[in-house]
């Protein structure tokens, strides 16, 4: 691999039929272009310049206005031979191949809200870059609102790195249902009650009717006495609750009434036979 440091440019009309012929020292010409197909020039703080080789072809017919331009970068003019010595700060070099041999770096870090980047870059310059996924969220979870037996509550999960926030609704939890409790004991008049309590909350979740207790009777029970002309009342009452179970007609005393009717016609016809039997004896 040959080294200089005098570079000689010749753009020559003749010469120049597809390739732009560079001499170093009269030692021996190559033709020149960077990793993107130019001449590159650069200069350095010292406005020193240098040209970097690699040693490949300049497309015709661009090669031309391609120097020209990259001499003009630097202020250069062309003179009548069409040619331009430049004084390297550096070492050119002639490098028959080159095979890119690229350094990874991460140029951007990947987050929960953004891509990264990671980017390739070889030693002659050439670079590309690669999308890096962003990460997942890193979420931490809360109850924001805790659920009661009949509302419901929330979670509420926040990332840890940016900030994001998801809420979920946590279902209601429902009654838990306690034993039995006797609200109202049943009687032979009322139904009676009994309740299942949550007991959580409280609330009644459940109720039972519980039928009435039979009636218990007792003996005839005279209400209503009959009379000679109107029937009397007799009746079985609960002996719980005293609600009338039976009741029966008692007839009216129409014997007496007759024996007292019969009575008083024989004692009537004695005061007739009486008053007769006065007047005659006087």
């Amino acid at each position: 691999m040959k080294k200089y440091r005098n570079i000689i440019i010749v753009l020559s009309a003749t010469l120049f039929i597809g390739t732009a012929i560079m001499a170093m020292n009269s030692v021996d010409t190559y033709a020149v272009t960077d990793y993107d197909g130019n001449g590159i020039i650069t200069h350095d703080e010292k406005k020193r310049y240098y040209l970097e080789v690699y040693g490949v072809d300049m497309d015709a017919p661009n090669a031309v206005e391609q120097m020209q331009n990259a001499m003009n970068t630097l202020g250069e003019k062309y003179n009548t031979n069409n040619t331009e010595t430049l004084n390297s700060t550096k070492e050119t070099q002639k490098q028959e191949t080159h095979t890119h041999s690229y350094t990874a770096t991460v140029t951007k870090e990947p987050s929960c809200t953004e891509a990264g980047e990671i980017t390739y870059k070889c030693s002659c310059g050439d670079s590309y870059t690669e999308v890096i996924a962003m990460k997942p969220h890193d979420y931490e979870s809360s109850v924001t609102k805790e659920p009661t037996c009949t509302e419901t509550g929330t979670e509420t999960k926040v990332c840890k790195n940016c900030g994001d926030t998801i809420e979920s609704v946590l279902p209601a939890l429902g009654h838990k249902a306690g034993d039995w409790v006797v609200e109202k004991e049943p009687t032979c008049a009322e139904e009676g009650r009994n309740v299942r309590y949550c007991t959580v909350c409280g609330e009644a979740v459940e109720t039972m009717i519980v039928d009435k207790l039979p009636h218990t009777e007792g003996g005839w029970e005279i209400i209503q006495k009959p009379t000679l002309t109107k029937t009397g009342l007799k009746v079985i009452k609960c002996t719980e609750c005293g609600e009338i179970l039976q009741e029966e007609e008692i007839p009216a005393n129409t014997t007496l009434l007759y024996i007292l009717i019969g009575a008083g016609i024989v004692a009537l016809i004695g005061v007739i036979v009486g008053i007769i039997a006065y007047k005659r004896r006087h």
